[in-house]
């Protein structure tokens, strides 16, 4: 009986262990396998400019993962593979059209932080309200609703270099990116390099970035000063025609010349300094030995 009653006591506190153990990811923010608040985070900087800030989604982009029939019913480790693999936009499965590249386009992402932004989706989807498979319209102000001709490749290059500017007064992308063969000295380095970002999002998805910027850099630029659908045609034709490997012949030629010239200057410029600074030390050497040499 005495021997009952100590395994009754051993089983009841082995099992309130391990019910504390269960407890405390939750109790400190943490799914099963990541942590919440740094998934939230993570979210806000990876994959908010296609799914929204709230997850609810960006129309033309990607859908709602706020109280998403998907994301509650998928396993969190199906869920970190489909993010590091990515969708291409003709899979079956993909239902916008719009690829989603590898771990939402940061390579540098770790499978570690792709957890913890799979716990803070999942932490999303245990409130109980009803699934959600509708995005929800981007909050923008078109300059026109009006829709837009094909896009030109080469306006589009020159929207971009700022060679032209936007109607309604943006700055050129040129100022925070950089394409491959655009810029004698490249772009700024706010952005991210865009040579291929009409592979990585596709035609459609450019178009919707575009259109409803949701980057947290474009967004105080673009929602006063909106592109108009016929610039932002334009650029996407640019982006997903335009880019080259390499810089061009020209644009090699002239970096040359670029090299050459300044070398030319600085050379006469450093003569120049050298010569006063010879003549003004050896004139008094000079000077000194003649008079040693008369007496």
């Amino acid at each position: 009986m005495k021997n009952l009653k100590r395994i009754l006591a051993v089983a009841a506190i082995g099992g309130l262990a391990v019910a504390g153990l269960l407890f405390l990811p939750s109790a400190f923010g943490q799914g099963q396998g990541g942590d919440v608040a740094e998934g939230k985070t993570l979210y806000a900087s990876t994959c908010s400019a296609c799914h929204g800030a709230d997850a609810q989604g960006v129309t033309g982009l990607g859908l709602p993962l706020a109280d998403s029939s998907f994301i509650a019913t998928t396993s969190e480790t199906d869920l970190v593979e489909l993010i590091e693999t990515g969708r291409p936009a003709n899979s079956p499965d993909n239902s916008t059209g719009v690829a989603m590249p590898p771990k939402g386009g940061n390579a540098s992402m770790t499978t570690a932080q792709i957890t913890d932004i799979v716990a803070y989706l999942k932490s999303l989807n245990e409130s109980g309200s009803p699934p959600s498979t509708t995005a929800k319209p981007a909050d923008t102000k078109p300059a026109d609703t009006g829709a837009a001709a094909p896009g030109n490749p080469e306006i589009g290059k020159s929207l971009f270099q700022g060679n032209d500017g936007f109607q309604n007064g943006a700055p050129p992308c040129l100022a925070c990116h950089s394409v491959a063969g655009v810029g004698a000295f490249g772009g700024g380095k706010l952005g991210p390099d865009l040579t291929n970002a009409g592979e990585k999002f596709g035609a459609a998805g450019l178009a919707g970035i575009l259109a409803n910027p949701q980057f947290p850099t474009m967004q105080p630029i673009f929602a006063a000063d909106p592109l108009t659908p016929e610039e932002q045609a334009n650029l996407v034709s640019f982006l997903t025609e335009g880019p080259v490997a390499a810089r061009s012949g020209s644009a090699t030629l002239q970096l040359f010349l670029l090299a050459v010239g300044g070398t030319i200057v600085f050379l006469i410029a450093a003569s120049l300094i050298w010569y006063r600074r010879l003549k003004g030390v050896r004139a008094p050497m000079v000077k000194q030995a003649k008079k040693s040499l008369t007496k």
